[in-house]
């Protein structure tokens, strides 16, 4: 199986539903009711106050949100009117991997991204720093993720775990020594 970021079980964020729904808005532009709506309609939980949840994330990554006077790093959206914003990239999807932590939804993946990304700290530390986050998880696919990736063992690290944990591997064959 050849495995490309884009089939990576990255965790789904709010910051990702909502660029999402400002491009199927005309123009990349949208009010955030309608984005609230949209959203909430698709069973995704926005918290106890959705419209703050979303104007919050949008004025985040607002270049120039009338809520605050910090520059933002990461402009992804523009204010037109209150409540209305345009999506930059508009008809684009931004590059949301390089602006936002890592996180995967799958436990196995997890644990492996946090064994590979300590030892390419500690072993390789100035080369791992200056590589993008993309350029990195290209690296975690084809060192820890693929069938012959020199750091598989990740992988059947954690199932080992999974399998002493569950009982179904007992936990003294991990430590069994020869007599």
């Amino acid at each position: 199986m050849n495995m490309t970021i884009d089939s990576l079980p990255l965790k789904r964020t709010w910051l990702a539903d909502i660029v999402d729904e400002f491009l199927r808005a005309p123009g990349g532009i949208d009010h955030v009711d309608a984005i609230v709506n949209r959203i909430m309609r698709s069973g995704r939980d926005l918290g106890k106050a959705p419209k703050e949840t979303v104007t919050r994330r949008i004025n985040d990554y607002c270049r120039d949100a009338k809520d605050s006077d910090r520059k933002v790093q990461h402009p992804i959206f523009a204010h037109v009117r209150p409540g209305t914003y345009r999506l930059l990239t508009y008809p684009d999807y931004p590059n949301l991997i390089e602006i936002q932590e890592v996180q995967f939804s799958d436990s196995a993946f997890r644990y492996a991204w946090q064994k590979f990304s300590a030892e390419m700290k500690s072993s390789q530390s100035a080369a791992w720093a200056a590589l993008s986050k993309r350029e990195r998880l290209n690296a975690f696919i084809v060192h820890a993720v693929h069938e012959n990736g020199p750091r598989r063992y990740l992988f059947d690290e954690y199932c080992r775990i999974g399998a002493m944990a569950s009982g179904l591997l007992p936990l003294r064959s991990q430590f069994a020594t020869s007599v």
